[in-house]
């Protein structure tokens, strides 16, 4: 899934790779939830919660098993055509949510990827460059990572935008998929950490404790997306921080519980991701701060044709 993941939804939305990192979607929540709290003075459209429907969006059609996905796949990655791949995010995010209405924001990333061989046999080294439309900035993120989706090396990962910059410290990852093939219904963990130094005019953090995440993964189906066969994973991970800030001239300390789902759709023929439907619910309090939010997100992502 991918955490991940920018300073996600809003400046934050940075660094998430495609088959879906949960760190940085915990990290993008917080930095949302500062901005759109008033901490920062960002503001969203007040209005009714509620979300396209991605299955119509994407094209996906859920299609029974055949044979040969009755006895077993084998989930990998591999490089899409090329050693190239243009990917598009949408993402809706609604905070301060009260009574089905809640400030909306809408941002669309758009990301390069690029890949060459690795330092080891089945290993690949990904540069990631992105771009967030109509607010500004962009991020460069460069990591080896192996077939089975674990982060060998951190090469460099930044944000950039008008509201500040961060750069990611350290970022580890464990294989995401499993060793044998899998048959629906089987089910794997993965654990991802990740380490970010935040520099903003705005909010500095007065503690840099690493967000870590374990997510819980289950091969749940068969479909079609616009004709392409993949397999459905669908992840979860719950998550439980205590974050510490300066906003101004304020030390705040955030309370978070969050809860991300994603579903993604895998061609397990060719090794990479055909579409990704991402979930994110989350409180967030502060007992020295009049943060006390409620908020939902949902990103669609796609390759852009």
């Amino acid at each position: 899934m991918n955490l991940a993941r920018t300073f996600c939804n809003v400046e934050p939305r940075v660094l998430q790779y495609r088959v879906g990192e949960f760190v940085k979607k915990s990290a993008a929540v917080v930095m949302v939830i500062l901005f759109m709290s008033g901490c920062a003075g960002l503001n969203g459209r007040v209005g009714k919660v509620g979300f396209e429907d991605p299955f119509t969006r994407l094209g996906i059609v859920t299609v029974p098993p055949n044979a040969e996905e009755q006895s077993g796949v084998e989930l990998r990655l591999f490089p899409p055509a090329g050693n190239f791949k243009k990917t598009v995010e949408e993402t809706t995010l609604y905070t301060r949510i009260h009574d089905g209405q809640g400030s909306e924001v809408k941002l669309n990333q758009t990301t390069k990827e690029f890949y060459r061989s690795g330092s080891f046999q089945d290993s690949y080294v990904v540069r990631t460059e992105s771009t967030f439309q109509g607010y500004g900035g962009n991020s460069l993120e460069e990591f080896e990572v192996s077939r089975r989706g674990e982060i060998l090396k951190l090469i460099q990962g930044k944000h950039d935008s008008k509201d500040g910059k961060f750069t990611i410290t350290s970022w580890t990852r464990t294989p995401m998929f499993p060793m044998s093939p899998a048959k629906v219904g089987d089910t794997w963990d993965y654990e991802e950490t990740m380490s970010l130094r935040l520099d903003s005019f705005w909010i500095k953090q007065t503690e840099t404790s690493p967000y870590k995440i374990k997510a819980q993964c289950r091969l749940a189906g068969f479909a079609e997306v616009k004709g392409r066969r993949c397999a459905v994973i669908e992840s979860v991970a719950d998550q439980i921080e205590t974050q510490r800030f300066k906003v101004l001239f304020k030390n705040i300390t955030l309370y978070i519980r969050a809860k991300i789902q994603e579903t993604c759709y895998w061609d397990y023929k060719t090794g990479t991701e055909v579409a990704r439907i991402s979930k994110t619910q989350a409180t967030t309090s502060s007992a020295d701060s009049s943060v006390n939010d409620q908020s939902l997100s949902q990103t669609l992502s796609y390759p852009e044709t």
